[in-house]
């Protein structure tokens, strides 16, 4: 009976104080993270990811990300290929290092011609995709993501600085005319590495997709996710393009004839006969020179 008696007695002091401290007769209880209505874990595109639902996301380490790398080792670092991709004329490079060029940057329409005045910014910025679900990730993958140029922009230094890592629910750029764009670019990355979308981000890329209407205005930089527009130049020469080069300096190597773009006076090779190459002005040839 004493026994009895003691367990009714516990039973009573668990339900008062289970009243009090919300549950503290629970027995090894483990406190698990409490997730924002808006988080949402996904898979990550090469692995399962190894973080739990209860667990809390580690603090973000830039170091964990690497830097620049020269992936075609031709000395010229992620930094280098995206500055000579997207600049509308021929770079003039000091060893491996783009000094000068011409840059219309895409979410200002301002020109640069100093490579010093501008960033090669993370669209998808490194600390926002590891909230996002980037920091399951192993330091491959995360360099990967970091050197990714579908996620690379060249843009001026000071937008670079006032965007920071946030996500278009907390920043935008001025121009109207680009959001189409930077919201395109946006979720192609996010779609690619599986990353989440907050409901507040997701609200304001609907909002910026409604200006990819035909009635919008006119980007005023060159788009590597709108429909080309229709040019008003001579078109490129046609050219068979069955056979595919990794390199710009491969192709050249083969002979392949060069086709003059409809944007500047620049002679390259067709966008699909050097796929790794973007097409900086949208004139559907790359490599030019």
């Amino acid at each position: 009976m004493l026994k009895l008696n003691t367990v009714w007695r516990l039973i009573a002091f668990c339900t008062i104080s289970g009243l009090l401290l919300l549950g503290g007769c629970v027995l090894d209880a483990t406190p698990t993270a409490q997730l924002s209505p808006t988080e949402t874990l996904t898979a990550t595109p090469t692995i399962s990811s190894t973080q739990s639902i209860s667990s809390p996301t580690p603090e973000y380490d830039r170091d964990e990300w690497g830097g620049w790398i020269d992936a075609d080792g031709d000395c010229q670092n992620t930094r280098a290929e995206v500055l000579i991709e997207e600049s509308l004329v021929e770079p003039v490079l000091d060893g491996c290092r783009v000094v000068t060029g011409r840059w219309i940057g895409p979410w200002s329409g301002l020109t640069f011609e100093d490579a010093a005045e501008v960033d090669v910014d993370h669209h998808v910025p490194l600390a926002h995709a590891h909230r996002a679900g980037g920091s399951a990730w192993d330091p491959e993958l995360k360099r990967q993501f970091s050197n990714d140029l579908e996620n690379l922009n060249a843009i001026s230094s000071s937008l670079n600085r006032s965007k920071g890592s946030r996500g278009p629910d907390e920043w935008l750029p001025h121009d109207q005319t680009s959001h189409c764009e930077y919201a395109m670019q946006w979720k192609a990355v996010k779609t690619k590495y599986r990353l989440s979308i907050a409901a507040s981000e997701q609200q304001v890329l609907d909002e910026m997709f409604a200006s990819c209407d035909s009635g919008s205005p006119t980007p005023t930089a060159p788009s590597r996710y709108l429909p080309v527009q229709p040019s008003v130049g001579p078109a490129p020469s046609p050219i068979a393009t069955e056979k595919v080069y990794e390199s710009c300096e491969m192709a050249e190597e083969a002979g392949e004839q060069r086709v003059q773009g409809h944007v500047g006076d620049g002679w390259g090779f067709p966008q699909a006969m050097v796929p790794s190459r973007r097409d900086g002005d949208n004139d559907g040839v790359v490599c030019e020179q």
